[in-house]
């Protein structure tokens, strides 16, 4: 199929607009998420033993905000204000403090926020 010439009557503009309503849409999306955001990589449905997590608190720690499984489901890593942590999370509900990693933000950082 060609692309239809952009001409200077009306009768190429309104060939363009159909070509772009009508063709554009049916097009495979660009690889990756599409727009979508981030996709879970492992699931837990309501109801399953292995979702549930009690209470976790290390002092002088806030701000858990970024978590990911490790590939075998026994560590939990978390994102902190001015820390990265490995949990063990083998016995389901009482996460462990693993390695804790100070990761401080630069004075650069800091002034942004």
């Amino acid at each position: 199929m060609a692309l239809p010439s952009l001409g200077q009557d009306s009768w190429s503009l309104l060939r363009v607009f159909f070509f772009q309503l009508f063709l554009l849409p049916s097009l495979p999306p660009a690889s990756g998420t599409g727009g979508q955001g981030p996709m879970p990589r492992v699931k837990y449905h309501a109801g399953d033993g292995h979702r549930a997590l009690s209470f976790f608190q290390q002092k002088g720690l806030r701000d858990f905000d970024t978590l990911l499984l490790s590939d075998d489901g026994n560590t939990l890593y978390v994102g902190a204000r001015e820390a990265v942590l490995a949990l063990n999370i083998q016995n389901p509900g009482i996460p462990r403090l693993k390695n804790m990693i100070p990761w401080p933000a630069s004075e650069r950082k800091k002034t942004e926020c």
